[in-house]
């Protein structure tokens, strides 16, 4: 039996130095926090909290993919456009991210935890529209497959 090939995982080692990934990083961090208040008051769970939880916790799984699938270079071994991809999830994920701000923005009379959560929902879309536009950027550039 000849020798056997072990798949041996590569990571771009600089990539958490890079733009790109402190930009998801920082999109984790706010969509996480955002995500932990969503449970703190117990009266906004039941008239619409339950859609931030979901929600958030849908942004922080698509965030979390995308940076693992940077970080260990996957993108490498499927020949698909994902520039194109990872801009039509982050589009889908602002529009969520904009209705959870504009839910906690609506229910922020009942009590100050709730404010604290629209303003970490909104840090959070600004953040994935920045992440948006330079996708978009590289889209039109023409590099659908970086």
């Amino acid at each position: 039996m000849g020798p056997k090939h072990i798949f041996h995982w590569k990571c771009y080692e600089g990539y958490l130095r890079t733009f790109p990934a402190m930009i998801k990083l920082c999109e984790l961090l706010c969509i996480f926090i955002a995500f932990i208040i969503s449970f703190l008051d117990k009266n906004f769970l039941s008239v619409g909290g339950s859609w931030l939880t979901v929600t958030t916790a849908l942004s922080f799984i698509v965030t979390a993919f995308f940076l693992v699938f940077h970080l260990f270079l996957l993108h490498r071994f499927i020949a698909a456009p994902w520039c194109l991809i990872e801009l039509a999830a982050y589009v889908i994920v602002c529009i969520l991210v904009f209705s959870n701000g504009v839910l906690s923005a609506a229910y922020s009379h009942l009590s100050g935890i709730i404010i604290a959560e629209t303003i970490f929902t909104f840090m959070a879309l600004a953040i994935y529209t920045v992440d948006s536009l330079v996708a978009f950027k590289i889209f039109t550039a023409g590099r659908y497959y970086d």
